[in-house]
């Protein structure tokens, strides 16, 4: 008898800069729902950043949501920006991203290291990891 699996695949969904999970949940509830409706079984897995950010983000916190929010690349701007236009990730309107190398291989092995992945989904900054 062949055993049926409990999932179609996983789905990683990383959220923006300055925001958590939990918000990330919430604007993709309606797509969790959808697919269960149509009987597909991913698992959705909602990604962490972890770097803590205790900057405020009023359009979540009118959601309700709360500080901490995180971020899953460092991002710098401005005159700082300049010393890393070399070796850095361009994020738009002179920021860059810097650090990727260890973000990146912080998360293959948080996420990509205990099996295959269906799908990724992003918002903003999470669509850049």
């Amino acid at each position: 008898k062949t055993r049926m699996p409990s999932s179609d695949g996983r789905i990683l969904c990383f959220h923006g800069g300055r925001s958590k999970a939990a918000l990330t949940r919430y604007q993709l509830r309606f797509v969790e729902n959808e697919a269960r409706r149509r009987g597909l079984r991913y698992e959705f897995v909602y990604v962490e950043g972890s770097l803590a950010s205790m900057e405020a983000n009023p359009e979540f916190e009118a959601l309700g949501f709360k500080r901490p929010f995180y971020s899953h690349l460092n991002l710098v701007q401005g005159a700082e920006a300049e010393r890393y236009e070399r070796d850095a990730l361009y994020g738009g309107e002179g920021r860059y991203y810097v650090d990727v190398p260890r973000a990146v291989a912080e998360l293959r092995r948080r996420h990509f290291s205990s099996g295959p992945v269906a799908g990724v989904f992003g918002f903003s900054q999470g669509a850049n990891v």
